[in-house]
């Protein structure tokens, strides 16, 4: 969570199975988007649970909220299902955080 002057700006919540990390709500304040918070508080994440011993996060986000966001940070798109809910796109991405099983 971050705070300034003692007011919510961001947070991210997730929990852990195993090596894999799962992002599951990420919020920042309208007026603190766009300038990295979001950036900000997703390496903050993936720190700790590179603390914890999670070699991946995956996440949800709807493209809405998050299609071109999370390109940006490393994420792949793993699958996407449109209309969910109507008008939007449900995503769910991946990230390796350090050497993979799967990676080559």
């Amino acid at each position: 969570m971050l705070r300034s002057e003692g007011q919510f700006v961001a947070g991210v919540y997730g929990v852990v199975f195993g090596r894999t990390c799962e992002f599951q709500h990420l919020y920042v304040v309208p007026e603190g988007r766009k300038n990295g918070i979001g950036r900000l508080i997703m390496d903050a994440a993936e720190q700790e649970a590179i603390r914890r011993g999670c070699t991946q996060v995956v996440l949800f986000s709807h493209a809405s909220q998050g299609e071109l966001f999370y390109p940006k940070l490393g994420y792949t798109l793993l699958a996407r299902v449109e209309d969910y809910p109507d008008g939007d796109a449900a995503l769910w991405c991946s990230k390796c955080l350090r050497p993979c099983l799967n990676s080559d």
